[in-house]
């Protein structure tokens, strides 16, 4: 079974086991990417091949979007390294009851399956690496927001 789909097993189990609802089915259209550029070399990363994120179902049910910031090194041969989160922002489109441990429950697993799905995502996209002088070299401090909207 492939990752994004345990990880979207391990979401709705803990939202069953919360007491959720009925499970809706993935509709949603995947959440597009945006580059931020990365300092230090005449010509910087570009992505070759770009793989959207899955949404995950617990982000999905509670009508959240957000955003993650994923920052890594592009390596002199377009591989990435260091992946690491920098920042993850939410919010809901649906309303809550305040200060509720069952949604103080539902943020914690939903920032956790964002971040998650943000780094799988990541390994999977293929860079050409940035050039200085002509030469390929190695550039840190690379960043990608994915962005994740529900339609309607």
């Amino acid at each position: 079974m492939e990752r994004r789909h345990l990880i979207a097993c391990g979401a709705i189990v803990s939202l069953l086991a919360l007491g959720a609802c009925a499970i809706q089915p993935n509709t949603k259209p995947p959440a597009k990417a945006v580059t931020s550029p990365a300092s230090g070399t005449n010509r910087e990363p570009v992505p070759l091949q770009r793989v959207p994120p899955f949404y995950p179902a617990i982000a999905q049910l509670q009508g959240i979007e957000g955003n993650v910031k994923v920052c890594f090194t592009v390596e002199a041969d377009g591989a990435l390294a260091n992946l690491h989160i920098t920042k993850v922002e939410f919010q809901r489109t649906k309303p809550v009851i305040p200060g509720s441990a069952y949604n103080q429950a539902f943020d914690r697993a939903t920032q956790e399956a964002l971040k998650a799905e943000a780094v799988y995502t990541m390994t999977h996209w293929k860079f050409k690496p940035g050039h200085e002088n002509g030469n390929p070299v190695k550039t840190p401090d690379t960043c990608q927001i994915l962005k994740y909207r529900l339609k309607g």
